[in-house]
């Protein structure tokens, strides 16, 4: 069989194989404390778990989303639904979820295995939001039990070849997902200064899914790592990892849910990682089944332990392997397994002139090359783990000026995004809407940059705007804002300066992962078109003097259609060289936006440039029309428009000749419509134009004559 269907046959046939074969085999673990049971048709997933002897299990599994289980976020959300991606669920990142997807498609067991009292599986996960597409990932799951205590370690490893979501987002993480019945519906915690002192808990009011989402325990508020859900004699499921200061906990419904009830409750610890399409991702945590006191006190052995290390894995901040210029700092961090040993490393490199390192794991760039970072374990195990680093000193890219491409802002919410004519267009159609730029690995460095300047145009009724700043995970992660004002309902663009200082988190060292164009603050529907976005030093001075120059310094052109390149010249050189080039007559020649000056009949047209930098300085220049006839002109190939007067459609019939593109100009010379896509014969267009007189002039090997047209 070739390469393609063997790799069906490998990640179909064989998981559905392995399916049948596993479910001979009892998932099943009572140790006369409790009793556990993993769902085989559902990932291997924690779907059962009771007092020995009970048949009554505090775990709910109402549908794909409940049970207790893994589930992991990565890059941007993605509008996938002419994919089949669910209209509930859209846009959305990726998102693998170990028991199945939100149509109830359920993921693939590929191995189990059951020693003592452990239950290992492994399987593929599905996408949430898609119906009935695995992940590119596999989950793997060890489950121990013991007394009343289950120790259970995740892993996730990813071989994504998705170009879509984009690489480098921070997000939180479940680590785990925990679905107890809403019966427990008491939710403790400690959230004080003095932890594990057997200080007073708290008791929060639960916060139910209706008011909007769930409870928020953010900013390192669970200092002892754990949070539980009880019934009102105290008794219930208590979920701990050691490395998460932060948890999401609430009910949906109504408490006194059981497994299968709509009503559940909610716990989740989380921590904000990044997880790139080749991540491998492993924590380890505990579920303590009992008393609100047998529980923490369990948790309170746990943390007092101090096993010696088995694993180290070494991993830099944002998951990269480069470190982009020579002074600049990457944090190395190290995955520690099992996750409450408290040994530290020692942490090194094989190549002092290349990278040095502190004791603290950051990495420091001294010149380009490629250094091993190694973290061995200082309990005398001899466990360590490294990780490779290329050390490179390519300029930071402060501006995008959208000549060509959308040079990584490519990920639109709520409406679509393109460039055309060194313009970045958004057209808007819905709530929410934003452009991200692309993701920068390393950070991207402040340092001196004090200003933002934007040349915006806004056909929305909105009037502000906004910057969003998403911090590197060495900043601290999260995000920041600066607001900018905007004109409505614009029909020019206009220069927007921001003094980025003027928000306190913008300092020389800040380093910053991505950043996000809010084009408009409220929402409004409409379309937003951007010439560049630019980081500067200081303001540019403005444009004292203009002049304007031809190809050549050539003052006459002949032949219907012929062109003349124009160019402007400003001072100082320090200026904003940008131009808007306009012309007194648009029945004798059209000029785009790059100062092409295209013939259509005989006369004089005058081209004047006006500087864009708000000054008001410009200049100008005549040139002659010529449409002399000779057998050195142009043949002009037949074009027909109809209707003309036109509505909504247009039709372009140019017989068998090939057309590379059609171009719709205002009366200011202004490009209204594009479509570069090539045809022979007749074309249909949609329009959408404001009533008036346009030109419309075809593209091609041949030349067309340009023709006006009325829109009604």
């Amino acid at each position: 069989m070739n390469n393609i269907y063997r790799l069906l046959y490998i990640f179909i046939l064989i998981p559905q194989f392995a399916n049948s074969q596993i479910q001979n085999v009892d998932p099943v673990i009572d140790n006369g404390i409790l009793s556990l049971k993993l769902d085989l048709t559902r990932g291997g997933a924690i779907s059962y778990l009771s007092l020995s002897g009970s048949n009554r299990s505090i775990v709910n599994i109402a549908d794909e989303g409940r049970y207790i289980q893994q589930s992991y976020y990565a890059g941007k959300s993605v509008d996938r639904k002419s994919e089949g991606q669910s209209p509930s669920w859209s846009p959305w990142a990726w998102n693998p979820i170990q028991v199945g997807d939100s149509h109830r498609n359920r993921a693939k067991i590929l191995d189990f295995q059951k020693n003592g009292n452990t239950l290992y599986v492994k399987c593929i996960p599905m996408l949430w939001d898609m119906n009935n597409m695995y992940a590119e990932a596999e989950i793997e799951q060890w489950t121990t039990l013991s007394g009343n205590l289950l120790t259970i370690r995740n892993k996730l490893t990813c071989h994504r070849t998705d170009n879509i979501y984009e690489e480098g987002i921070l997000d939180d993480q479940e680590l785990p997902a925990v679905y107890p019945v809403s019966s427990l519906k008491n939710l403790y915690s400690y959230f004080g200064n003095t932890p594990f002192t057997n200080a007073t808990l708290s008791n929060p009011i639960t916060v139910n899914l209706s008011s909007g989402f769930w409870g928020r325990y953010i900013n390192d508020m669970v200092t002892e790592n754990w949070m539980a859900y009880v019934d009102d004699n105290k008794w219930g499921i208590g979920v701990y990892n050691p490395i998460c200061t932060n948890f999401l906990a609430g009910m949906s419904g109504q408490p006194g849910g059981e497994a299968t009830s709509g009503a559940t409750s909610y716990i989740a610890p989380v921590k904000k990682e990044i997880l790139n399409k080749n991540s491998v991702y492993e924590y380890e945590y505990y579920l303590i089944v009992g008393t609100l006191d047998e529980i923490r006190s369990k948790i309170y052995q746990i943390h007092s332990s101090n096993p010696p290390i088995t694993s180290i894995t070494v991993k830099s901040t944002g998951e990269v392997s480069t470190l982009n210029g020579v002074g600049n700092t990457l944090q190395m961090i190290t995955s520690i397994l099992p996750s409450v040993a408290k040994n530290l490393v020692d942490w090194s490199v094989d190549l002092l002139e290349v990278a040095t390192i502190d004791n603290k794991g950051v990495l420091t760039a001294i010149k380009t090359g490629i250094v091993t970072v190694k973290a061995i374990a200082m309990d005398g195990s001899g466990i360590s783990g490294s990780k490779t680093i290329t050390i490179t000193n390519t300029p930071q890219n402060n501006s995008w000026d959208f000549s060509s491409s959308l040079e990584g802002w490519t990920a639109a919410h709520s409406g679509n995004v393109s460039v055309s004519d060194g313009i970045m267009a958004f057209v808007i159609t819905g709530s929410d809407p934003y452009v991200s730029g692309a993701v920068f690995p390393n950070g991207w460095n402040v340092g001196s940059l004090k200003y933002l300047w934007l040349r915006i145009k806004n056909e929305t009724t909105d009037n502000i705007g906004a910057l969003y700043i998403f911090l590197n995970a060495a900043s601290g992660g999260g995000f920041t804002a600066v607001t900018f004002p905007l004109t409505p309902n614009d029909t020019e663009f206009r220069d927007v300066f921001v003094d980025m200082s003027i928000n306190p988190q913008w300092v020389s060292g800040l380093k910053i992962s991505y950043f996000r164009l809010d084009p408009t603050n409220n929402a409004a529907i409409g379309k937003v078109s951007v010439d560049f976005i630019r980081f500067l030093v200081s303001k540019p001075p403005l444009v004292t003097s203009l002049s304007v120059k031809s190809t050549g310094n050539v003052i006459e052109i002949k032949g219907n259609g012929s062109t003349l390149q124009l160019s402007a010249s400003v001072m100082p050189a320090l200026a904003d060289s940008t131009v808007k080039w306009s012309l007194n007559n648009p029945a004798i020649a059209l000029i785009d936006s790059k100062g092409l000056l295209t013939a259509v009949s005989n006369g004089i047209v005058t081209v004047k440039a006006t500087a864009r930098d708000g000054s008001g300085i410009y200049g100008y220049k005549d040139i002659t029309i010529s449409m002399a006839t000779s057998k050195n002109d142009v043949e002009l190939a037949p074009l027909k428009v109809f209707p003309n007067p036109a509505t909504n459609q247009l039709t372009v019939n140019c017989e068998q000749t090939q057309v590379d593109g059609i171009i719709i100009c205002d009366l200011l010379g202004r490009t209204v419509y594009l479509n570069c896509e090539p045809f022979v014969g007749t074309r249909t267009i949609d329009l959408a134009l404001k009533k008036g007189i346009y030109l419309i002039k075809l593209k091609g090997i041949t030349s067309f004559s340009p023709q006006k047209i009325i829109v009604n």
